[in-house]
């Protein structure tokens, strides 16, 4: 099972979002930053939201069998299962 550390800084009006991928080892297999992302959308997946040492950057845990991110119309990040 993959996962995902999405970490989210706040910007005036809008987010940077950093997404790391892992493989089901543990092994990291690919990092992109998105800027100016309006929204985040999460969709069937199992997100964990631990705590927070810090209040920046926000982080949330995705585990999904095949995780799809896309980012559209240069301000919405979609998060979903590949079904």
């Amino acid at each position: 099972m993959a996962r995902l550390i999405i970490n989210v800084y706040f910007k005036t009006d809008e987010y940077v979002v950093e997404v790391n991928k892992y493989n089901g080892e543990g092994l990291l297999e690919e990092s992109r930053v998105y800027e100016g992302v309006k929204q985040v959308v999460l969709s069937n997946l199992v997100v964990r939201i631990n705590r927070q040492l810090h209040n920046q950057p926000w982080s949330l845990i995705v585990e999904a069998e095949d995780p799809v991110i896309e980012f559209k119309e240069k301000s919405l990040l979609y998060v979903y299962e590949k079904k």
